[in-house]
């Protein structure tokens, strides 16, 4: 099930927001294990097979860790479960490489369950918790509700077990504050997917389903169309789970914190999916050594930690390449005077915008080959035309139908542009200027007329284009 969905809009939350603060008052944990129960069966047995066998094996190792008399015991039932989930992980993203690596004729796929990284890095994460003491102790219903909150099930944030499962035994009664400021966190995340990241992501396919010729000009706003895509994709899913606990009176750790401000590529690592940076810090990074052993292992293991980013990303060169090459920026960029990135900060922010811009296009295409001849196009700067098949991904049916209303339905054929401009100009705006929607309810502030009056906007609109139900990019991973 996915957030931008009827079903989920109209009926399952609501429902289970009737349980969650009646029922549940006394059935806290419960009441969230069945929810999330139900929101992942819509995902299909199989996936929900995965899961049930994932979650079944993971809570047998947690109890032998917790009963386990010795320090040497635990460790051993650790290593084993990060072993089990590292090598099912491994199956199900690389299976496909097997049969091109033998002689078999046999075609045998395995069909990666819905957000199965997330789910398996937060089985981790709860057992290495366990195992080095940071629980009191294994309980059942804590562990499944950790694992099956479903705002945070199927792409994250990972959570650590000790910010969340605490909030589990106390959230509270019903808050109007609460619901009004998540609800309008929701309503912009809702918005954010349905009307900017969909748009955009018509207008990459248009251009990546058939690869037709295009211009400099073209194919440069192809890829800031993909840049502003997976933004927008992601920061909208992010801002609809945080609404959502906000909701539940339970806070999720930032973890999306205006990314497309960083000045450096550090910066943006310190931004961008901030739960998943934590987590390969400190469970890779830090155990082989960090910055404690010298300038060269220190390039060693951001090199590693990345190349492993890559890989979690999936079984494709593309990813593995986008991984290395960010270690690489991040590697130059310590090596840099951080006084001159200071100094010329709209530089900086320039120069690193475009770095994010030509790695996110390494992400989206097809092959190695075909993102190095998109770069070499790109920056050729020759022809500035824009086929109509780009231009017209812009004008939606939404926005086709209030041209309608106000007579400018001849727009799109006088100033064929006009959409695009308008869907860029807005996309700047809101990456750049507005702080960070996570940070707002962090804060605690107060919701004003004129936010709730564009929150009640923006899920009006993102409702009404919800004709049908779009994949979020990360819940591929």
């Amino acid at each position: 099930m996915q957030f931008n969905s009827y079903a989920f809009i109209l009926l399952f939350f609501p429902l289970f927001l009737l349980v969650y603060f009646t029922v549940g008052k006394r059935r806290t944990r419960e009441t969230i294990i069945l929810g999330g129960i139900v929101f992942y069966a819509f995902a299909g047995w199989k996936s929900a097979a995965v899961l049930g066998g994932s979650v079944l094996i993971t809570a047998c190792l947690a109890q032998g860790i917790d009963r386990s008399q010795t320090k040497s015991g635990k460790r051993l039932l650790t290593a084993l479960c990060i072993f089990l989930h590292a090598v099912t992980l491994v199956l199900y993203k690389y299976w496909w490489i097997v049969p091109r690596l033998t002689s078999h004729p046999f075609d045998f796929s395995l069909v990666q369950p819905l957000g199965f990284s997330f789910f398996s890095f937060q089985q981790m994460m709860y057992v290495l918790a366990l195992c080095r003491g940071e629980l009191e102790k294994h309980s059942l219903p804590d562990y499944l509700a950790y694992i099956l909150y479903f705002p945070k099930l199927t792409m994250g944030p990972l959570a650590e077990p000790g910010e969340l499962i605490p909030q589990f035994r106390n959230p509270g009664k019903w808050n109007w504050d609460h619901a009004a400021a998540g609800l309008r966190v929701f309503s912009f995340g809702l918005f954010k997917k349905m009307v900017i990241a969909d748009t955009f992501a018509g207008a990459v396919n248009s251009y990546f389903q058939s690869v037709p010729e295009a211009s400099s000009l073209e194919l440069a706003l192809i890829m800031l169309s993909y840049t502003f895509q997976i933004y927008f994709d992601f920061s909208g899913y992010i801002d609809m789970s945080v609404g959502i606990s906000h909701i539940l009176n339970l806070s999720l750790p930032l973890n999306f914190d205006s990314p497309y401000k960083a000045v450096s590529i550090s910066d943006f690592w310190k931004r961008w999916h901030i739960s998943l940076t934590r987590f390969f810090t400190r469970n890779i990074y830090i155990p082989l050594g960090g910055n404690r052993k010298g300038p060269l292992r220190t390039d060693l293991n951001i090199m590693i930690v990345f190349l492993v980013s890559g890989m979690w990303h999936g079984a494709h060169p593309n990813f593995l390449l986008w991984g290395a090459l960010n270690g690489v920026l991040l590697i130059i960029e310590k090596r840099m005077n951080r006084k001159a990135r200071k100094t010329f900060s709209w530089a900086a922010w320039l120069i690193t915008f475009l770095f994010i811009n030509c790695l996110w296009l390494l992400f989206r295409s097809g092959t190695v080959g075909q993102w190095a001849g998109l770069m070499r196009r790109i920056f050729s700067f020759r022809g500035s035309e824009l086929t109509p098949g780009f231009t017209d991904a812009f004008f939606t049916p939404e926005l086709v139908a209030v041209l309608r209303i106000f007579g400018l339905t001849g727009i799109q054929q006088t100033i064929p542009w006009a959409a695009l401009a308008g869907f860029m100009i807005m996309s700047f705006l809101i990456v750049l200027i507005p702080r960070n929607n996570h940070r707002e309810l962090m804060e605690n502030r107060r919701i004003t007329p004129g936010s709730a009056i564009l929150a009640a906007a923006a899920l009006t609109i993102g409702i009404l284009c919800m004709s049908s139900e779009s994949i979020f990019i990360y819940s591929g991973f």
